[in-house]
């Protein structure tokens, strides 16, 4: 058969890049060998969030217990947890499946891909017959895998990836998580919800290694304050089993120390998955851990495009989407760059941690120093008050034209709330454009404004 566009792979990239080319009117094919939704539907974004979501409903207890509403002891039906996740994560796969086959142009095969030349893709369905596609442009979008680290294979009992982590049975008494990056930290947040003990081992001196410093300080004292034990600049080295624990050995600060668990997640992130599509035989250029793609989401065969995880850019299925549409529109004749300056990056902790645009140290190499820095804590505002939530905003204002360029929220809702930083700042928003706008009080977020306004000393209550 033929098509103008063919995906390889149907999760976050390749099922907007279907939809975004039959918008278009091209004829489309979208391979998927598993799930349609990818990690981000089935065993990453959406199963973290319901069950972050229905786990933290005891720390808001909590929360509430000083408040004149007395509630007792919570406890968890975990086969019950796992039920409401799952009906989530089929919903929202189901209805991938229903947006594609609304469409008459988009055909979707069930197989395996691999490439033939730039011009044919081969498909070994599902039924065991192979089928060859030869199309004009071709989108490959085949996500990626966790990493495994040496000594910890995953054997998907004792020592778990990230789906073995959103599938179990009974709830660990202890559990250890080796990597304190984002899928870490909300894992940690997950199990220490439901009742373990849980132990992060990170081998950098911070949670949260990409962010600034500040995130992870906050970030460690607020996990240490429930109970999570942070051990940093540390790392695994190898484990035995031992009545059916894990004895597992590690070095923090070069002094070898033993912890006995019964579960050890790894988390240390994820590769792209590039064996199995034949890259070599036609040539595209990659390395271990992406396809080299311009900002057009062009690898360098003409007519073959990379985007998600693939590429190396971000790891975030809302910049799947982008490049995705990206992707499509200069395969159909659209002259098209991706713009990463201001992608939002969230973290669905408690509390929740966003940010977008420059950090402090960007910002401070890329203007020269000059940079100002406002700030604004939820300790001072009224709906921050009335919620018993801790946190603080953020904003750092370049100095020649006043415009803001980064900002970093922590704390509740901050997830949300970085969606009016990240518009402000594509608008190319200056101090003066957000003191003009009115925002509605109380909320939450007034605090962009007045963190804004305090970088040029001019905020009203602080």
């Amino acid at each position: 058969m033929t098509a103008d566009i063919t995906i390889i792979g149907g999760g976050p990239g390749g099922y907007v890049s279907a939809l975004r080319a039959a918008q278009n009117g091209a004829e489309t094919v979208i391979i998927e060998k598993n799930k349609l939704g990818g990690t981000c539907l089935n065993v990453g974004c959406i199963p973290t969030k319901a069950l972050l979501a229905s786990t933290g409903i005891a720390n808001e207890i909590k929360k509430w217990n000083n408040h004149g509403i007395k509630i007792g002891e919570v406890e968890f039906e975990i086969d019950k947890l796992m039920q409401h996740k799952n009906k989530i994560v089929n919903k929202l796969v189901g209805g991938v499946n229903s947006l594609l086959n609304n469409h008459e142009n988009i055909r979707l095969i069930e197989g395996k891909a691999e490439l033939v030349d730039k011009n044919k893709v081969q498909v070994t369905k599902s039924d065991g017959n192979n089928e060859i596609i030869e199309s004009e442009n071709i989108i490959l979008a085949t996500g990626s895998k966790p990493i495994e680290i040496p000594g910890f294979p995953f054997s998907h009992d004792l020592i778990m990836d990230n789906k073995d982590a959103l599938e179990i049975e009974e709830i660990p008494e202890n559990i250890l998580i080796v990597g304190g990056g984002v899928i870490g930290v909300e894992f940690a947040n997950i199990y220490n919800n439901l009742g373990s003990q849980v132990t992060i081992i990170e081998k950098m001196n911070k949670l949260i290694p990409t962010e600034e410093t500040v995130v992870g300080d906050y970030l460690k004292e607020a996990f240490e304050e429930e109970g999570i034990n942070v051990l940093l600049n540390s790392e695994v080295n190898n484990w035995q089993e031992l009545d059916n624990q894990l004895e597992v050995s590690y070095t923090q600060d070069n002094e070898n120390k033993i912890l006995t668990i019964d579960k050890v997640m790894i988390a240390v992130g994820r590769s792209p998955l590039l064996e199995e599509i034949n890259l070599d035989k036609i040539g595209i250029e990659y390395d271990r851990s992406s396809i080299k793609v311009n900002n057009r989401m062009e690898t360098n065969i003409d007519g073959i495009y990379a985007v998600g995880d693939l590429n190396g850019n971000y790891q975030l299925a809302h910049v799947a989407f982008q490049e995705g549409i990206t992707a499509v529109d200069n395969a159909l004749g659209d002259d098209k760059e991706i713009d990463y300056n201001n992608v939002p990056r969230c973290i669905y902790t408690d509390p929740e941690i966003a940010a977008v645009g420059l950090t402090e140290q960007e910002a401070n190499k890329k203007y020269d120093g000059n940079i100002t820095i406002g700030h604004f804590p939820y300790d001072f505002n009224g709906k921050a008050l009335s919620g018993k939530d801790n946190g603080f905003v953020k904003t750092i204002v370049e100095t020649e034209y006043d415009q803001l360029v980064g900002m970093l929220i922590v704390g509740s809702h901050a997830t949300e709330l970085i969606g009016q930083g990240t518009f402000a700042m594509t608008l190319e928003g200056t101090v003066e454009t957000i003191d003009d706008i009115i925002f509605p009080h109380p909320t939450l977020s007034e605090m962009i404004k007045e963190s804004t306004l305090n970088s040029l000393d001019m905020a009203l209550h602080i």
